[in-house]
C-alpha cells in the first residue's frame, strides 16, 4: 500500500479499512484488519524526546502509560519495552494492556529528520496493534508489517 506519505506492504489477509478509520480517527493514515487483529499507523506527536536506547524506551512506556487514554480503576499496564530498527532508523516497541485490558503492541518510529535528542516533542509515526494474547502469528505479522513501513521522499 502507498499513500503520499508512506507505504507499507498489506499482509495476506488483511483488508484495507483506512476510510472508515479516518472517520473515526481523523490523523489515522492507514488502517488494516487482520483475521485475528488490527494494525493502525497514524503520524502522532511525541511527548517525549530523548535516547533511543533501552532506558529511553522504558522512559517513553512509563510515559506512555502514565499519560496515555486512562479509564478510572483500569490503569494502562505496561508489560515491556525494547528498542526497534525499520527502514528510517529506530524505535521504540511498547507493549502494553489498554484501559479495557485489550494487548496492544504500539511501535513508535522516528524518521531521521527528527531524531528525539530531547524533552521537545517531536512528530513521530506510530503503528498500533492489537491481538489476543499469546497470538505470534498475529504478533509476527505486526512486526513483519512495521519492518515494511518506509516514509514517502518529501
Amino acid at each position: 500500500m502507498k499513500t503520499t506519505e508512506l507505504e507499507l506492504a498489506i499482509p495476506a489477509g488483511y483488508t484495507d479499512i483506512s476510510a472508515s478509520m479516518k472517520q473515526a480517527i481523523p490523523d489515522v493514515s492507514v488502517g488494516l484488519s487482520g483475521p485475528r487483529d488490527a494494525v493502525i499507523v497514524a503520524q502522532r506527536s511525541s511527548g517525549r524526546g530523548g535516547a533511543l536506547d533501552d532506558a529511553g524506551c522504558a522512559e517513553r512506556g512509563k510515559y506512555m502509560a502514565e499519560g496515555g487514554p486512562q479509564i478510572p480503576g483500569k490503569p494502562v499496564k505496561l508489560r515491556a519495552t525494547a528498542v526497534v530498527s525499520w527502514s528510517g532508523g529506530k524505535g521504540c516497541e511498547l507493549a502494553y494492556l489498554t484501559p479495557d485490558g485489550v494487548p496492544t503492541r504500539l511501535f513508535e518510529l522516528y524518521p531521521p529528520s527528527t531524531p528525539p535528542t530531547s524533552d521537545t516533542p517531536v512528530e513521530i509515526w506510530t503503528v498500533t496493534c492489537q491481538h489476543e494474547d499469546g497470538d505470534q502469528t498475529a504478533l509476527a505479522t505486526c512486526r513483519a508489517t512495521v519492518g515494511t513501513f518506509v516514509l514517502s521522499a518529501p
